[in-house]
């Protein structure tokens, strides 16, 4: 994502006409100052580790260089320059919440390929934003490289007659979405108000191949839009067809247990697979990765769910719902 030349360029010109005002006045200690020079320093460095996103063996890493900031939301703010990257690099298998990108020397790839220690032409830019948050400028590099080292980043641009010049000063550390890494999109803990939901249940028999039947379960919103939970449970090994149980999180071959939610990344499509909560509109989700689910068969012909979990990122998700149940058709 990118932002930087309303603010800049009114900077630079107003320090043009200063210093050629002083330069001609005799000052000849002052250097003449290049109006095509774009000097920028980032305050922010905001991104994400994907992982082999693409398949091809490498790490991807998508990167916001600015002087604003994103929100929680991942949308740009007012009055901003971005500076977007999206990086190739190495794979890491490290598990923590945050990974450095790889230090090294990168070169603008305009023929998409890939290439180790590159940045993509079609999705490395410039941008600029409004008053409103709007992009109003966006403007990609037609040549450029970048170095990448333990303490920031220097990036090099040339945009039509400009060359711009964006510096970053602290370690360049990106959240980890990779597979080994955190994907809630949570700030903090969340109870869940599911009154207007529906229990939908789906028999998967032997998924697993594991000898024990696997079912999905979805606490869905009966309007289509909301709060989404979705559980992957394993019951037993006999012929129980009932559901109805308690669970704590465990793997395809425990039983009475819901496996932790995982982000399956298939020919540049992701699948959240296992157990989740999600919002219809994708804006927040969180997989599970420990806790327990409780479900019981009323006398009423419903249904009373009860679970507290935990995402990857450490957040309590917890709430208590009954209501009807129905057979994902």
């Amino acid at each position: 994502m990118k932002k930087s030349i309303l603010l800049i360029a009114t900077f630079a010109l107003a320090t043009l006409f200063s210093g050629c005002e002083l330069y001609n006045r005799g000052n000849n200690d002052l250097p003449p100052v290049d109006p095509y020079m774009v000097e920028f320093e980032a305050s922010y460095l905001n991104g994400d580790y994907y992982g082999d996103y693409y398949n091809i063996g490498k790490g991807n890493y998508y990167i916001y260089l600015s002087d604003k900031g994103i929100t929680e939301e991942g949308e740009l703010l007012p009055h901003g320059n971005y500076y977007i990257l999206d990086i190739t690099s190495s794979l890491t298998n490290y598990h923590n919440e945050t990974v450095q990108i790889p230090s090294g020397t990168y070169t603008l790839d305009k023929d998409n390929s890939f290439d180790h220690r590159s940045f993509s032409q079609e999705r490395s830019m410039y941008v600029a934003t409004d008053a409103n948050g709007e992009v109003f400028k966006c403007e990609y590099f037609d040549s450029a490289n970048m170095s990448i080292h333990v303490d920031g980043i220097v990036l090099t641009a040339e945009i039509g007659d400009y060359t711009h010049i964006v510096t970053y000063n602290h370690s360049p550390r990106v959240r980890n979405r990779g597979e080994n890494g955190v994907h809630s999109t949570l700030c903090g803990d969340l109870s869940l108000a599911l009154d207007d939901h529906t229990l939908y249940y789906y028999p998967c028999g032997d998924y697993y191949t594991t000898g024990i039947n696997n079912w999905l379960l979805f606490l869905w919103p009966n309007s289509g839009e909301g709060d989404i939970v979705q559980f992957d449970v394993m019951t037993t090994k006999d012929g129980n067809d009932s559901f109805y149980g308690e669970y704590k999180i465990g793997s395809t071959g425990n039983e009475w247990s819901f496996l932790k939610g995982v982000l399956t990344i298939e020919e540049n499509e992701s699948y959240m697979d296992g157990s989740w909560y999600y919002t219809s509109d994708y804006t927040d989700f969180a997989p599970f990765a420990g806790g327990v689910l409780k479900i019981f068969n009323n006398s009423d012909n419903t249904a009373t769910v009860t679970f507290e979990v935990v995402d990857d990122a450490g957040n309590s998700i917890t709430s208590s719902w009954r209501g009807a149940v129905s057979l994902l058709q």
